[in-house]
């Protein structure tokens, strides 16, 4: 049994006078997603593929350093303080932070995982280049005291205290000045 065809609507347009769906706005919406990805990608991943600003702890030098901030995280395990925000260091207190990372003896290799994140010297050279030394800590497998450990260029460092590295710092704060904000390095 068929149905009999009924005449159009007088109001509706003919099925080959209708109008084209909105290409434009669905390619925008799908492209905008799709050009995005790759820039967002290259700006958050570009500052962690960079090269290391320093093959040597030796270049860490106090008459070598321009600029000098850091901060402490993740005390609680350790002293049981709070975080100490990012600061830049007084030029005073540049050798009493940078003595704990120079009595840090050199290793082969981190046995394990890093560690929990302590903290980061953000050093600027007086030749400009910039630098992160991200200082992790960890419990050595004999007990004790939690150790410090770090990376610069292609050497690792583990061993110290990292509660001198937190007094270091602790002591350093009041001469210090705030940090205004965020910074990309």
């Amino acid at each position: 049994m068929t149905t009999p065809l009924t005449p159009p609507d007088p109001g509706e347009p003919e099925p080959h006078l209708r109008m084209p769906p909105r290409y434009a706005r669905r390619l925008v919406l799908f492209m905008v997603p799709v050009l995005l990805t790759p820039v967002l990608l290259a700006v958050c991943l570009f500052p962690l593929l960079r090269e290391e600003a320093f093959d040597s702890i030796n270049e860490l030098r106090l008459e070598n350093v321009s600029t000098f901030q850091v901060q402490i995280q993740n005390r609680k395990e350790i002293d049981g303080g709070e975080t100490i925000d990012l600061f830049y260091v007084a030029e005073s207190d540049y050798a009493q932070l940078l003595r704990p990372l120079f009595e840090v003896p050199e290793v082969q290799g981190f046995a394990g995982a890093q560690g929990p994140w302590l903290g980061d010297y953000r050093v600027v050279t007086k030749d400009g280049r910039k630098g992160r030394v991200r200082l992790y800590w960890t419990v050595p497998t004999r007990g004790g005291e939690p150790v410090v450990r770090f990376r610069i260029g292609q050497k690792y460092f583990e061993g110290g205290t990292a509660l001198s590295v937190i007094n270091a710092v602790r002591t350093a704060e009041p001469r210090g000045r705030k940090s205004r904000g965020w910074t990309l390095w």
